[in-house]
């Protein structure tokens, strides 16, 4: 019985997840690969390892990209622990920026305000 719920949440997870991942893409504008040309497009991997692996076609691409997840973090994703979730996202738009997907997050330019020094009390 405790497996079944804990699949549950793995495949919630993966729901979720998947999800999040189409957003970050379509955001950022980078079209998946046609339904007909690689059946589906994104896809779990089968293999039971630590970590669980999302493969992401894009168009106009020879080979999937692979995106990992641990298990702990798809469960969780999947039982709705809002912490976990927003690392995820995080994970994602690194991980988009790293593959050289997604573009670089701009850096905010420093201040051009003064730093003014508080005046001392007499």
């Amino acid at each position: 019985m405790p497996e079944s719920w804990m699949r549950e949440r793995i495949r919630r997870g993966q729901g979720w997840l998947q999800a999040q991942v189409q957003q970050a893409l379509a955001r950022a504008s980078i079209p998946l690969t046609s339904s007909t040309e690689h059946q589906p497009p994104m896809y779990w991997g089968t293999h039971a390892a630590p970590r669980m692996t999302l493969y992401v076609w894009l168009a106009e691409e020879q080979e999937p990209r692979q995106l990992r997840f641990t298990r702990g973090l798809v469960g969780d994703c999947g039982a709705g622990v809002r912490l976990c979730q927003a690392y995820a996202r995080a994970y994602i738009a690194r991980s988009l920026r790293h593959m050289h997907i997604a573009p670089p997050v701009p850096r905010t330019a420093p201040s051009a305000l003064p730093v003014t020094k508080p005046e001392r009390a007499p």
